[in-house]
């Protein structure tokens, strides 16, 4: 039995942090800390742990720090993401690092949005969307007709 992967540790952090956000502490600093899941390698285990047995619809951004469209997807993902907070899991992914994650997925180019649902892949953009595709794209996976 392998053993769990070091990045597994703050996905059980933020957990606790967005559960005590509910006893007083600011939307601001969960959105901060805890809004995007990093990855740095994503395998096998992180696609199966953290998005095909999921509870909520995943929006995975395939990205990389030498990456110039993909810092400005981030933010938009900041700017609209604390709206489904509880909705949808947000998880960025280092491609450079992650092979497996990127070959499974067929990921061509950075960077990539993939929303799933499960084990099924509901959506997919490459390249930057600005914040109102964004939210409407979140609207249409989580079926709500008016736009946030």
């Amino acid at each position: 039995m392998k053993p769990m992967p070091v990045l597994f540790m703050p996905i059980f952090c933020a957990a606790l942090v967005v559960a005590v956000s509910g006893c007083g502490a600011t939307r601001k600093a969960v959105r901060n800390a805890d809004l995007i899941s990093e990855v740095d390698e994503a395998d096998e285990y992180v696609l199966k742990g953290m998005v095909y047995d999921s509870d909520l619809p995943v929006a995975m951004l395939f990205s990389a720090s030498p990456c110039i469209t993909c810092r400005p997807m981030e933010d938009v993902i900041h700017a609209v993401g604390p709206e489904y907070d509880g909705w949808v899991r947000f998880l960025k992914v280092n491609a450079n690092n992650s092979a497996h994650a990127v070959k499974a997925l067929k990921i061509g180019a950075i960077p990539t949005l993939v929303i799933f649902d499960g084990r099924k892949e509901i959506e997919r953009r490459v390249g930057a969307v600005d914040k109102k595709e964004l939210g409407a794209i979140l609207n249409r996976v989580l079926d709500i007709d008016e736009e946030k």
